[in-house]
């Protein structure tokens, strides 16, 4: 968050600069030139000044800006668990994306001037480096391939970036209902589901199971969401022809 754009409300991630009698001077590194200070009247009643460390990083609220526009003040007391929680978090997240660029920009040799312009663009674009990367993730957008950054390091940061930030791998699962009336019904069945499960990527894995024959459940992960909705319809239509041309029976039950 750029310094001039700071305003009350604003959620903060601040280190504790210094310990005095009246309470805690903060810094934080995108709000420049300015003293962000946190008066013990606003530290809830349960913490002392004791309980704090030079270094420390907390989560603070603006709760307004000097007329001068110099000095900021800050609170933990009109700050709920939440949003404390929620802003620590997203630091973390922002923190990770500026370690991923960092690890590519030394490994690939990235000039720093490109790997900073960069950045900046991608802040302005999308609000943060998390959201940016978010995005080329989750949504398979190319969010760096108008930059300066070679195609094999920016393969190199959306990989970092999905093993990284996207820690949860998103499920779908599908429920089809399949069966053949020849005798050698069995064999296809074996057949058309190891197929089925040939096509899984090294972005998504897929899985069949047998729910209660002629029922099967078809588990499809990934960290990219997009990609398993794109697999999920191509197994979909693969189902429906295979059935055809087979002479099955199919019904996609979910």
């Amino acid at each position: 968050m750029p310094g001039e754009t700071v305003s009350a409300g604003d959620l903060l991630v601040c280190k504790v600069k210094e310990i005095t009698d009246f309470g805690l001077l903060l810094e934080n590194e995108d709000v420049k030139d300015r003293e962000i200070f946190l008066h013990v009247s606003e530290i809830p009643k349960e913490r002392t000044l004791q309980d704090f460390k030079t270094g420390q990083m907390i989560a603070v609220k603006v709760i307004k800006i000097s007329r001068s526009g110099e000095r900021v003040f800050v609170s933990l007391k009109q700050l709920n668990k939440a949003e404390a929680r929620s802003a620590m978090r997203k630091w973390r997240a922002e923190k990770k994306a500026e370690e991923i660029f960092n690890e590519v920009m030394a490994r690939f040799s990235i000039p720093s001037e490109v790997l900073e312009d960069t950045k900046e663009k991608l802040v302005e674009k999308y609000g943060s480096l998390t959201e940016a990367l978010r995005i080329a993730i989750m949504e398979g957008e190319n969010i760096l391939a108008r930059t300066k950054i070679s195609g094999e390091a920016r393969d190199a940061i959306y990989e970092l970036a999905a093993r990284e930030l996207i820690k949860k791998k998103a499920v779908k699962k599908m429920l089809v209902r399949l069966y053949f009336t020849d005798k050698h019904g069995l064999k296809k069945l074996k057949t058309v589901f190891g197929e089925i499960e040939k096509m899984g990527t090294k972005d998504v894995s897929v899985e069949v199971k047998v729910v209660a024959a002629p029922r099967y459940s078809i588990t499809l992960s990934s960290s990219e969401p997009k990609k398993i909705k794109k697999l999920s319809d191509e197994i979909a239509a693969r189902l429906s022809e295979i059935a055809a041309r087979e002479g099955g029976v199919l019904r996609i039950l979910e």
